[in-house]
């Protein structure tokens, strides 16, 4: 009987054992299969992020930013969409899989980015030497001289160089202040001798040590070759005055135009080729204006001979006391020349430019800038200046300007969020939102 008794109690503990035991192994297999999805899409995720980080690296590099890749025991298919002419979607699909190659988790990341426009800049250079010609006789040399910045000068909005600035004095920057070089060249071996203003509201400021920004060649710029193929086209030296009433006073001796008054055209560009282009003016509405050079190298100038000044522009307003624009304002102004955008040496004594100036061949340089003799005021600019190479606008010794203008330079800050019709974008990139689907 007992033994009956103590075999019926082992069944049962077994029987309660098995079951736990099963209870258990359920458990830990369910356990095990819950954190191996939690695994594989925390894999996923960071695959999906890994696609987002190569497809903006490829942007950045000027490549396509699409990519279809294996990645870590996965795979990412990532696909870059246009919202508008500088936003851009970057959707990133991605697999986590095991070793069979089945798919045990998906993530959705998406990511949207800001191509930032060269107008975005006040100032920017690929190079801060000036390339100068000397001769005697019969015998030329070339000289790199550095351009300086000099007591006087204001420069406000962001400022870039591909070089490393050279400053003389207390000259005064009223925004983010970048330079790819380490260092800063002072004339004066720096502060106290050579003490410029640096806006402390940027940190750091200077930021040096950063990252290049290629400057585009004309003839491989998506948007000048846009601009070349949509633009009103004009073929040799082209005269255009501005008008308050929005329309230009052009004058063309391939089409017998002379002083013949037209329209802004609808799709807000301008081309001249093979030729200069002579522009000043009153700006009411929306341009950009290019010069290219013909296929023997004619042309490819801007030249500016008397103010060029948007419509709405307050006038006797200082230009170092705002504000510079009403707020509902929709004048911009776009300048690319090939080679350079110059300033006539007829020329007011005080000159104001309102736009966004860009001189891919060499420079953004006042003619007679050397000349003792050509001594001028200031020269006021509303906008922002690109140039491959710096161009002088004057001479100084110490404190003293010998020649040209002093400078005057406000950044337009609607350029900040205004793309300009037609004008070249960066390669720079910034992140705007970033998260799942």
């Amino acid at each position: 009987m007992k033994k009956s008794i103590i075999l019926a109690l082992t069944l049962v503990i077994m029987a309660v054992l098995l079951v736990l035991g099963a209870g258990y192994t359920t458990y830990f297999v369910h356990e095990k299969k819950s954190s191996d999805r939690n695994l594989a899409a925390l894999r996923a995720f960071y695959i999906a992020e890994a696609g987002l980080d190569k497809s903006l690296s490829n942007l950045r590099s000027g490549l396509s930013g699409n990519l279809s890749e294996d990645f870590g025991n996965g795979n990412y298919v990532v696909t870059v969409s246009s919202i508008s002419s500088t936003v851009y979607k970057i959707h990133s699909v991605a697999e986590a899989e095991d070793n069979q190659d089945r798919v045990l988790a998906t993530r959705t990341l998406e990511m949207y980015v800001k191509n930032e426009p060269f107008n975005t800049y006040s100032y920017l250079t690929d190079d801060e030497y000036y390339t100068r010609t000397y001769c005697i006789l019969w015998w030329c040399w070339t000289v790199q001289e550095p351009v300086w910045f000099v007591t006087g000068d204001r420069l406000e909005g962001p400022t870039f160089t591909n070089s490393e600035y050279h400053i003389s004095g207390d000259p005064e920057f009223y925004g983010q202040v970048q330079s790819v070089a380490d260092e800063i060249f002072y004339m004066n071996a720096g502060p106290p001798n050579d003490n410029p203003y640096f806006d402390p509201s940027y940190s750091p400021n200077p930021n040096l040590g950063v990252n290049p920004i290629n400057l585009p060649t004309y003839n491989d710029d998506p948007d000048l070759q846009d601009l070349e193929s949509e633009g009103e086209q004009f073929s040799g030296d082209t005269t255009i005055e501005f008008q308050e009433d929005g329309t230009m006073n052009v004058t063309n001796s391939a089409r017998g135009w002379n002083n013949h008054n037209t329209a802004i055209p609808a799709n807000k560009g301008v081309i001249v080729t093979g030729g200069n282009l002579y522009v000043s003016g009153r700006v009411n509405g929306e341009v950009t204006i290019g010069a290219a050079e013909d296929g023997s190298g004619n042309g490819g100038n801007v030249v500016v001979e008397d103010n060029l000044r948007y419509n709405d522009r307050y006038d006797g307003a200082s230009l170092r006391e705002g504000p510079y624009l009403p707020e509902d304002s929709d004048d911009y102004l776009g300048v690319v020349a090939e080679k350079n955008i110059v300033i006539d040496k007829d020329a007011p004594n005080n000159l104001e430019i309102n736009g966004s100036m860009m001189a891919l061949g060499d420079s953004f340089i006042v003619e007679r800038w050397y000349d003792s003799g050509y001594n001028k005021d200031t020269l006021m600019v509303l906008g922002g200046i690109i140039q491959n190479e710096r161009g002088p606008v004057g001479t100084f010794s110490g404190d003293t300007k010998i020649s040209g203008y002093n400078k005057n330079y406000i950044y337009d800050e609607r350029l900040g969020s205004q793309y300009l019709p037609f004008f070249p974008r960066t390669t720079v990139y910034t992140v705007k939102s970033w998260g799942k689907e």
